[in-house]
């Protein structure tokens, strides 16, 4: 999230403009998009953070994460922490030199109550990387 092309890689539901040392929040359905040269033994991988501000009103949060509008799986936070989602993707889901989507959604989300803005999580990275 820290590189200067990350935006044109986002969709919705992520803060846009300079990251907190590499890292950005997230709306309660951020969703981006990913180019891809081969679809073949690719797995989407996602570092996140649940801070303890949010989760001390929202309890645990579970962020079920979608490929090309297809459910790949879920992960449960139960602690403010770093998380790691990993999972194979199925190779038929995927195009390549076609836009690759990817939504990654929260049960609950944490409402700020200085401008209202509902936040997710803090995204650190997000991509399809090699089984």
């Amino acid at each position: 999230m820290g590189d200067p092309e990350v935006d044109r890689f986002i969709v919705s539901g992520i803060v846009l403009g300079d990251s907190l040392d590499g890292r950005r929040w997230t709306s309660e359905r951020p969703e981006l998009r990913f180019a891809l040269d081969h679809t073949a033994n690719l797995k989407l991988e996602m570092n996140l953070v649940v801070p303890r501000v949010t989760l001390r009103d929202t309890g645990p949060i579970t962020v079920t994460f979608f490929v090309i509008g297809k459910q790949l799986g879920k992960l449960y936070c139960p602690a403010p922490d770093r998380y790691t989602f990993e999972a194979p993707v199925p190779e038929a889901w995927l195009h390549a030199g076609a836009d690759n989507r990817v939504v990654a959604s929260v049960d609950k989300y944490w409402t700020s109550s200085e401008d209202g803005q509902r936040l997710g999580f803090i995204l650190s990275d997000a991509g399809f990387v090699p089984r």
